[in-house]
């Protein structure tokens, strides 16, 4: 059920008499007490939480523009270069221009929620309940938490939200990190929405529990539809950066400092073994000048090559000389050729 004023916590933001900074401290701090601060929204207008959307969620929204919709800047890791040289001039009307697609489509998905809670409210609150001043009221001061959601670009290729591209820039980004901190802002503003819708606007268990979901789709789809239909208007997505998110950077070749140029190798053609067993026919005539083959092994086995034998030199023949062996002791015995006026037989008795 909705809670009467009389037990509704203040907001700091709309008490009289409380300074800028202890206002905007005070309502920061009690965010973090969704049903706490829950029964307040239901009272109270909705310029007050308009103002303070205005100072906390209007600057982070332009800064979120600035990094993915600027043409004239290139931002990288811890540094920012000026694409093609511009002109100052041009520098300005480019973050200008960026700064408010940032905030346009902000809007729109601020829109698109407040729109779908105040409509379900209307439909499934208690009738007595301005369900409309607390849709809004809701949605305008948690819109800097809306500002963690992650949203998409390029027709879902990069990342456009503010912590993404801080993340990127910077050269932080942890993909876990990254996840947990969407993660926690979708918790945040779901349960926000849950305890408004239950406790001020007077929603069943079941409603409560279902509308928050829907209201984060519709402005989920309505960024997204938006940012897609203003694809012309934003600067063409660099095709080695989305080949980058999605694939491995392939490795170049080694470049030739000598200067000539490199010929591929072609692996070399392994040789073919001899077939064991394989002898020239002995049968074949001999081609012209060629001496005639020896006849084949009877060994198939292959071994190393052997050294072919000397031929025998008649013991007679004059001007030679022979390697015997000796027949009695087996060691071999050099003997010279013989002299003219001694004969074979003579020396062999010697």
């Amino acid at each position: 059920m909705a809670y009467p004023t009389e037990i509704a916590p203040p907001i700091p933001w709309e008490i009289e008499g409380v300074s800028l900074g202890a206002g905007l401290l005070g309502t920061l701090r009690q965010a973090f007490s969704p049903t706490t601060v829950a029964p307040a929204l239901g009272h109270g207008d909705v310029r007050a939480a308009l103002g303070f959307a205005l100072v906390t969620w209007l600057p982070l929204a332009a800064l979120q523009g600035i990094i993915p919709y600027t043409r004239t800047l290139v931002f990288g890791e811890h540094h920012v270069a000026i694409a093609d040289a511009a002109a100052s001039t041009v520098i300005a009307l480019d973050l200008a221009r960026a700064m408010s697609l940032g905030v346009l489509l902000g809007a729109i998905q601020l829109g698109g929620m407040g729109l779908a809670f105040a409509s379900l409210g209307n439909a499934f609150g208690q009738p007595d309940v301005p369900a409309r001043a607390v849709a809004w009221r809701t949605v305008l001061y948690r819109a800097f938490v809306v500002l963690l959601l992650p949203s998409l670009m390029a027709g879902g290729l990069l990342p456009s939200d503010l912590v993404a591209n801080l993340m990127l820039v910077s050269g932080l980004f942890e993909p876990t990190l990254y996840v947990l901190v969407a993660v926690a802002g979708g918790v945040w503003l779901l349960t926000t929405l849950r305890t408004s819708a239950r406790l001020a606007m007077g929603m069943g268990p079941s409603m409560s529990f279902l509308v928050p979901f829907l209201v984060l789709a519709v402005g989920v789809l309505a960024r997204l539809l938006t940012e897609t239909a203003l694809q012309p208007l934003m600067p063409p997505v660099p095709e080695p950066t989305v080949q980058d998110a999605f694939e491995e950077p392939r490795r170049a070749p080694p470049e030739d400092t000598t200067g000539t140029p490199t010929t591929p190798t072609t692996p070399a053609t392994p040789a073919t073994p001899a077939t064991p067993g394989l002898q020239p026919d002995p049968t074949a005539p001999p081609e012209p000048g060629q001496a005639p083959a020896p006849p084949p092994s009877t060994d198939d086995t292959l071994g190393p090559p052997t050294a072919p034998a000397l031929p025998r030199v008649p013991a007679g023949d004059p001007g030679t000389n022979t390697l015997t062996q000796g027949a009695s002791h087996g060691r071999g015995r050099l003997l010279a050729a013989p002299h003219p006026g001694i004969s074979p037989g003579a020396m062999g008795r010697s």
